[in-house]
């Protein structure tokens, strides 16, 4: 949307017979643009926001120690930014990874086949600061639940732009529980930016599988 508007009105060189009609025309301009995003004048909640919108746009860029908040489109749908002297971070929503098209943005979807014999849901969202947590589950698919093979490759929804991610895994026992007698870690040297493996001391059939979360950026 555009509204006219001109500048330096009145002009005392100017008559005001001259300059009557663009003093109209900037009024009602006001009284326009006061409308987007605000309640109108003589409405009882006047001067109040009604919301707040953003324009997609690159980062702005800022002067000396202050912050912008912005909107962007990094995949198919805007979300808000923030940019301070550190850089620019996405607050909430996916980001623009070609894996995020395959994930689910209610937060939480199926993913299909790990590995053989297990199958993933899996899900993520931006923290406060930038960021990114990622979780899921892996199930056994095989007709008596079991951990088989041992060693289970988990890929992550959306890759991290940094290898200084934490994962957290817990096991999940057969119905009716079962002693904790195998132990499922993160096997050395397997923690990247796109994922991680999950190593149990052993095949068992006394865990149907596990869940996991990560934390990073």
């Amino acid at each position: 949307m555009s509204f006219t508007y001109t500048r330096d009105i009145p002009d005392p060189p100017s008559s005001p017979s001259v300059d009557v009609p663009n003093m109209k025309t900037n009024t009602n301009s006001i009284d326009s643009i006061w409308t987007v995003d605000h309640f109108e004048f003589k409405q009882i909640n006047a001067g109040r926001h009604k919301q707040v919108t953003l324009t997609n746009e690159a980062a702005p860029g800022f002067v000396g120690g202050n912050g912008a908040l912005y909107a962007n489109a990094p995949v198919s749908a805007s979300f808000p930014f923030w940019q301070n002297a550190n850089g620019s971070y996405q607050l909430i929503g996916a980001n623009a990874n070609s894996d995020a098209a395959s994930a689910s943005f209610s937060g939480f979807g199926a993913f299909g086949t790990v590995t053989a014999n297990y199958a993933q849901t899996a899900g993520w969202t931006y923290l406060p600061g930038g960021m990114l947590l990622q979780y899921g589950s892996v199930i056994s698919t095989l007709g008596t639940p079991q951990i088989n093979p041992s060693t289970i490759a988990i890929t992550f929804p959306v890759v991290y732009s940094t290898a200084n991610i934490v994962v957290s895994i817990t096991p999940i026992c057969k119905v009716a529980g079962t002693t904790q007698v195998h132990v499922p870690s993160l096997q050395s040297g397997t923690l990247a930016t796109t994922g991680f493996t999950c190593n149990w001391d052993t095949s068992t059939t006394a865990y149907v599988g596990f869940t996991w979360t990560a934390i990073g950026k």
